[in-house]
């Protein structure tokens, strides 16, 4: 056991010193918190309208649940900057545009009074944006600002989310079938505990999150999202970067992406552009990841496929990093898979042993398997486990509090936190009466007892 306390980087300390560095400093953050906090209070007090979107409202005017508008597009067509929408479970068969200044919420049970926004529940109301045989993005934005996206499934779009030029906050949104999942070009966008799977990108770039851009000032932050099950061609299975938009990436969960080679049409047949990056591709751009596991992503498709997590191309300026990691689980990589000899600041984070850095170990990481209520979350005994630095985020992928001390393993204390998205609940923790291992005790585990309530084990 240890409890000195080490030497750590200050999230300042370990800020890009790119080209992007200065308009994502400290100050720049802070004030976009505040413009996102400071609109979702004038939302909810006097003066902002309430509009609401059910299936089986009458379209008269959106005032009330039973004059609901029938379509989320003529809800936002009636709103105003300020106005928020929001929108009954069901599914919705339409593409809509944002529109700056208004906020979409989905999960209502259509029956709640303008004081009972906190009883929305978006996993109970499933709310879904439907594009499919249109030929559109399920949700676009372009030069909109302090748009939000809030609780919604968007499927089957050429794009599920497009945003050009504009500032964007997506939270609690599950994006999956399209093509590919999000799209952005230039602005600033969050996005905030979202899954983004099962998207495929066939012209090339990202399968789950393609981004691109030159602005310095435009800028992605990523933070408690699952980016899983996505396939592209050539570039990027799950995540795609270019340009001077570097992503910080938060406690995110990267895994079991694919990159496929991409056929080059003309000049006969049989050529392809090869594949790389299964889970992230960067080019010309700067990465920030902070307690991420990013693991069996693959490349290539003749013969037997390569786990690849990263990939660099022409990234970063001389003698600048390329991707800072922190607190984090990369696996799956040789020195050759990292393309074009990166500079890796890389501190406190299970990572192939040919990077050293502060705080770095290698090895098996010791992770749930995929088929598991947490996929890659950590197991008793991993070497993750209270041997990282200090979070960034105060909860981990799945909502669960950082940190959460296992006495005895690794630095016991306040800042005992856990390498990757998942922090490590610890045996200690309703062990007995969290019979599916999920990390909580809830009904799942009631209905488990309940179904096995007085039989007899054994023959």
């Amino acid at each position: 056991m240890r409890t000195r306390r080490r030497s750590r980087k200050s999230d300042h300390d370990s800020a890009p010193t790119s080209r992007a560095a200065a308009s994502k400093g400290p100050l720049t953050k802070q004030i976009l918190v505040w413009v996102v906090f400071l609109w979702l209070v004038l939302c909810h007090t006097a003066g902002a309208k309430i509009i609401r979107v059910a299936l089986d409202g009458s379209g008269e005017n959106g005032e009330t649940w039973e004059t609901a508008y029938k379509t989320v597009s003529a809800g936002i067509a009636h709103s105003a900057s300020g106005d928020a929408i929001w929108v009954k479970g069901g599914l919705y068969a339409e593409a809509v545009n944002l529109k700056s200044g208004v906020g979409i919420y989905g999960g209502f049970a259509g029956t709640e009074a303008e004081d009972q926004f906190s009883l929305r529940d978006w996993n109970a109301h499933t709310t879904t944006l439907y594009a499919g045989g249109t030929g559109r993005q399920v949700v676009r934005a372009t030069d909109i600002v302090s748009a939000i996206l809030d609780g919604f499934v968007l499927r089957k779009g050429t794009r599920g989310i497009s945003l050009i030029d504009s500032e964007v906050s997506v939270f609690r949104c599950e994006v999956l079938e399209n093509g590919p999942g999000i799209a952005i070009f230039e602005g600033s966008t969050v996005i905030t505990g979202c899954t983004i799977t099962q998207n495929i990108n066939n012209l090339g770039g990202g399968g789950g999150i393609d981004v691109s851009g030159e602005r310095p000032e435009s800028s992605l932050r990523m933070v408690n999202c699952r980016v899983f099950g996505n396939v592209s061609r050539a570039r990027g299975g799950g995540v795609y970067c270019s340009g001077s938009m570097s992503p910080v990436i938060d406690s995110c969960l990267i895994t079991d992406n694919l990159v496929l080679h991409k056929p080059i049409s003309g000049g006969g047949g049989g050529r392809f552009e090869e594949a790389r990056g299964g889970g992230v591709y960067i080019r010309d751009a700067i990465v920030v990841a902070r307690n991420c596991t990013i693991v069996r992503n693959q490349q290539g498709d003749f013969g037997p496929t390569r786990k690849i997590s990263f990939f660099f191309e022409d990234s970063g300026l001389p003698g600048t990093p390329t991707a800072i990691i922190q607190s984090s689980i990369v696996a799956d990589a040789t020195a050759s898979d990292f393309g074009d000899t990166p500079i890796l600041d890389v501190s406190y984070s299970l990572f192939p042993s040919f990077v050293a850095g502060e705080g770095n170990i290698s090895g098996n990481p010791k992770l749930a398997g995929l088929f598991t209520p947490k996929p890659y979350s950590l197991l008793p005994g991993s070497p993750c486990i209270d041997t990282a630095t200090r979070a960034s985020s105060d909860r981990d992928v799945i909502g669960n509090p950082r940190p959460l001390d296992v006495p005895g393993v690794g630095v016991d204390g306040p800042d005992a936190f856990d390498m990757g998205a998942y922090e490590y609940p610890g045996p200690f923790i309703n062990s007995r009466s969290d019979i599916n291992q999920s990390g909580k005790v809830d009904t799942e585990d009631l209905l488990l007892l309940i179904a096995d309530w007085q039989k007899v084990s054994g023959p």
